[in-house]
């Protein structure tokens, strides 16, 4: 016999809550492991239910963010759909919350249904308000935005539909929606709610999952953390002045560990005795890349004007990378745990293909030898576009410098 329990808080309740700041509705089978000080409704009027434990449903999980998830064919809500509106891209995502935020009545009643996972790149979100329709998110994601919320007021039914962001705001936050009057279900957030970042005033309200519901929120879930930290004014200054102060006391920059020589290089010409902090360099922006022989043609040159040894990465995005081979250089686990934390970006990190070691100044490196993804994988034959990373070491301690460059690449691999 499933065990339920049902919880009921006093009003005048602090309206900050690990599901929900605010409830008048009903919300069941929901569960929060948003970790902060905050009950799971902060006020609530309304009914709560709490039923985790269908294990057709719910099932364990090892991440320690998310202790339970889904069994997808019996966790998913379906519903008839006519006139379905459905968005395979980012753009065409974007097209639509714009018409919202117009007033478009099309788009604040259509029947919208995800047929790929979106990445909103970092962008600053305006919740999409008044939504009336029916949003069937096929169980993708929405993912990498920063805003209040995904939604502001919902009176339609969302299901099937997970979220990740950063949340901030000076009045109210929320990882799925501000205000609920409809229906969600089978929905998640993944967040980190900023509740003290803005010249540190909290909100007045916040929820992991939604802000105000009075509607009806069904077997959905939120995780994450929320992050309370201010930085005074004393530490925004103190900080550049200490990082100021590394490089006073070590001109040889923060310490790394120490690269070795790369045994390929061969003198190119004199270097220049200069006591000062240089760099110089001559690239070819092309990389070619043999799979035969496993060796990144380069041509770099590390002029002798340079102050610097380098180490030549070349590198793409892990975008790139994953639709090529379907690895990174990294393993899954790390891969998921890096999207679950909510600030990753695969348009913006980027995987090393080929990497060299130290390069003294006056020296040429023709080749450097390509490295292996995840499971010994390489990247396939083809064009890609990409950057050569340049970072530098001080020619005496071998210690890492601040300083390093980098510049956009065409790379061919054969």
């Amino acid at each position: 016999m499933r065990s339920i329990r049902v919880i009921r808080v006093q009003k005048g309740a602090n309206m900050k809550g690990k599901f929900a700041g605010i409830n008048t509705g009903v919300i069941s089978n929901c569960y929060s492991c948003l970790k902060a000080k905050f009950p799971f409704a902060g006020k609530n009027t309304g009914e709560i239910v709490q039923d985790i434990s269908d294990k057709s449903i719910w099932q364990k999980c090892k991440s320690k963010k998310r202790p339970l998830m889904f069994v997808p064919e019996n966790w998913h809500s379906y519903a008839n759909q006519a006139d379905i509106w459905q968005i395979g891209s980012r753009k065409e995502f974007l097209h639509w919350a714009q018409l919202t935020l117009i007033g478009d009545k099309d788009a604040i009643n259509a029947n919208i249904k995800l047929a790929k996972n979106i990445n909103l790149r970092g962008k600053k979100w305006q919740a999409i308000p008044n939504f009336k329709g029916t949003f069937n998110g096929n169980g993708k994601r929405i993912i990498n935005f920063k805003g209040d919320a995904l939604f502001s007021n919902n009176s339609g039914k969302i299901y099937n539909l997970i979220v990740d962001s950063i949340n901030n705001s000076r009045e109210n936050i929320a990882g799925f929606v501000l205000k609920n009057y409809g229906v969600i279900e089978c929905c998640g957030a993944v967040c980190k709610l900023v509740v003290g970042a803005t010249r540190g005033r909290p909100p007045k309200s916040g929820g992991g999952f939604a802000l105000e519901n009075h509607g009806c929120i069904d077997r959905c879930y939120c995780a994450g953390r929320v992050a309370k930290f201010i930085f005074p004014l004393w530490l925004k200054i103190l900080i550049p002045l200490l990082i100021a102060a590394s490089v006073l006391f070590y001109p040889s920059g923060l310490p790394y560990k120490p690269m070795p020589y790369d045994r390929g290089q061969q003198q190119f010409e004199e270097g220049i005795d200069k006591n000062q902090n240089s760099v110089s360099f001559q690239f070819n922006m092309k990389a070619e890349i043999s799979l035969k022989n496993g060796l990144c043609k380069i041509d770099y040159i590390n002029t002798g004007e340079s102050q610097k040894n380098v180490v030549v990465e070349v590198q793409i995005t892990d975008a790139d990378c994953y639709l090529a081979t379907g690895v990174l250089a990294i393993s899954p686990g790390e891969l998921k745990e890096l999207a679950d934390g909510g600030n990753y970006d695969p348009y913006k990190s980027w995987t090393t293909i080929a990497r060299s070691n130290l390069i003294r100044p006056g020296n040429k490196l023709e080749s450097c030898k390509i490295t292996t993804l995840y499971g010994g994988k390489y990247l396939p034959s083809g064009q890609y576009n990409g950057r050569a990373r340049l970072v530098y070491y001080h020619p005496l301690t071998h210690n890492r410098e601040i300083i390093e460059n980098s510049f956009m690449l065409a790379i061919e691999v054969r």
